[in-house]
């Protein structure tokens, strides 16, 4: 997220859904989704000083598997917890190791792309997945 902060609109329902814009030096805006709920949320995204037509879109999404919080029943170290972008957590790799561990270079390797849209018109639609973080990366 970027140091400059944009005004946001978004139709979702505003108690369980919290979205902020935040733009980069190089052009670039994000805008980080929250939903709160443990059912979809519908989103359009608007913005007062930014218009999105043309723009590339990268998404990244971090969701539960179930739509839960916690889908697992305690503890059970073969149980995928989340997927992002799509992928599940088991299948990112070995998750008792960390970046600095005996045998671990890197984890970058591991992470699986945003999808990426482009941007029709002036405004986005999103459906979010329950208790969910979505970012949109709009790009220069």
């Amino acid at each position: 997220m970027g140091r400059n902060v944009f005004d946001l609109t978004h139709t979702g329902d505003v108690a369980n859904v919290n979205g902020w814009a935040h733009g980069r030096g190089d052009g670039s805006i994000q805008v980080m989704l929250i939903n709160k709920q443990e059912t979809q949320a519908d989103v359009r995204v608007s913005f007062t000083s930014f218009d999105p037509t043309g723009h590339k879109v990268n998404i990244h999404e971090l969701k539960g598997l179930n739509g839960k919080a916690w889908d697992c029943p305690a503890p059970d170290p073969d149980c995928t917890h989340y997927f992002y972008n799509g992928v599940a957590e088991a299948q990112l790799g070995d998750r008792t190791k960390k970046a600095g561990d005996a045998g671990v270079t890197t984890i970058a390797g591991s992470v699986p792309p945003p999808v990426q849209v482009s941007c029709a018109g002036p405004k986005i639609d999103r459906t979010l997945a329950p208790l969910s973080i979505t970012i949109l990366d709009f790009l220069p």
